[in-house]
């Protein structure tokens, strides 16, 4: 009989417990969204396709029903589970984190932030698995960005309820998709067993990737290679297109300068022909920020203009 597709919190085999807020989780609760900037620019920047490629970067928020998410009263269910794990050990601070995340789930329509990334490789076995179930492991070496595999967890603290799908169209055709929501240590049905508290949208019992492209923005469709993003009740913050487009000037601006990487942000777009516009216009909200950019692009473009020139001194 063939499995459907569906979340699947596995047992945890009688050890130990999960709790909702990981450490690796807490590394980026301070700053979510700046996190979630870096980090995802980052990880398109090492998978891009040519040393001499630019590399595209795009932020969409989408607004999706929630009868549109996969598998929705099963997670729903679930997190409604832990809720109930939460209240009847008397740990009221996650339960109520949980009932948010329970009055989040239940809107009829649910924000969403699609990033996706052009002119890069996508995402083949072993990278999209490190991507997916790696912990406390990594396949960068030299100055490649991130460490240990933990900046993927920045997706997961910019949702409202911690969950986030990948999905990936490879340079050789091949795609899949795998939905992940990481909750917490709960009861499994007909047994005193617990999950081990994350859960994995796929095809089976081995929680192996859908073989197809995952798609629930009606006006996006992946036609080249590159990985898509979707991060499902993203906390949308007042402002949150400044926030990552000056995380990513901080963190970026080479590149930018250079014409290795183009970004987009609904609708602000990000590039070597902009760049002196966007430092010097409004986006850029903090203003100890701004400085600190403008400062960048000054110093870089002094660099930049330099000629030099030998002498032969005898």
């Amino acid at each position: 009989m063939e499995e459907k597709n569906d979340w699947r919190f596995a047992g945890n085999g009688y050890t130990a417990e999960n709790g909702l807020d990981t450490a690796d989780m807490e590394t980026f609760k301070k700053d979510p969204i700046a996190s979630l900037a870096r980090e995802t620019c980052q990880n398109s920047i090492d998978a891009k396709m040519e040393e001499n490629t630019k590399v595209r970067l795009e932020f969409q928020l989408i607004e999706l029903e929630k009868d549109r998410i996969p598998g929705y009263e099963r997670l729903r269910g679930e997190i409604e589970n832990c809720y109930e794990y939460k209240v009847e050990q008397n740990k009221m601070k996650d339960a109520e984190k949980l009932n948010k995340m329970i009055e989040c789930i239940d809107k009829d329509t649910i924000d969403c932030l699609r990033i996706s990334d052009f002119n890069t490789t996508g995402l083949f076995g072993e990278k999209f698995y490190l991507l997916t179930k790696g912990s406390a492991i990594t396949d960068k070496v030299g100055t490649t960005g991130g460490s240990k595999g933990i900046g993927k967890f920045a997706s997961f603290v910019a949702s409202s309820f911690n969950t986030v799908f990948y999905s990936t169209l490879t340079k050789n055709n091949e795609t899949k998709y795998l939905g992940i929501s990481k909750l917490c240590s709960a009861p499994m049905d007909d047994t005193d067993e617990k999950t081990i508290g994350t859960g994995y949208f796929g095809i089976n019992n081995k929680n192996e990737p859908v073989a197809s492209q995952f798609n629930i923005d009606g006006n996006f469709n992946r036609s080249v290679p590159g990985t898509d993003v979707y991060i499902l009740g993203f906390k949308k913050e007042e402002a949150w297109e400044n926030q990552i487009l000056s995380m990513i000037l901080d963190s970026f601006l080479v590149a930018i300068y250079k014409d290795k990487l183009e970004v987009k942000i609904e609708n602000i777009v990000i590039n070597k022909d902009n760049l002196e516009n966007i430092i010097n216009g409004n986006y850029i909200t903090n203003k100890n920020l701004a400085k600190s950019i403008k400062s960048q692009y000054d110093l870089i473009s002094e660099v930049e203009g330099v000629h030099h020139k030998e002498f032969n001194i005898t």
